[in-house]
């Protein structure tokens, strides 16, 4: 699970670098495409307080790891669309 572990942190860090070099660039840019990708750091930032409280042992792990996954799905889900709408093509 440790590489599991190193994807997750990093992929909420990257796109920590991501929103921050890019703010100057979006002048011009899908405002639609702009909230998707706001509420999908939300949702990233949520995932990973999630996963890490799934590292602990319980029985609170089960519902967990429903929502992890579910998360999973909407971070990709609002990132696909914001790509979709704010890609330089």
């Amino acid at each position: 699970m440790r590489p599991h572990f190193a994807i997750g942190y990093a992929a909420l860090a990257v796109t920590l670098i991501h929103a921050w070099f890019s703010t100057a660039a979006m002048r011009g840019a899908d405002s639609t495409g702009i909230w998707l990708a706001t509420f999908a750091l939300l949702a990233l930032i949520l995932q990973t307080l999630v996963g890490s409280n799934l590292q602990s042992p319980g029985a609170y792990r089960a519902p967990l790891r429903k929502w992890h996954l579910l998360l999973f799905a909407i971070v990709l889900g609002l990132a696909i669309g914001h790509v979709a709408l704010n890609a330089a093509f």
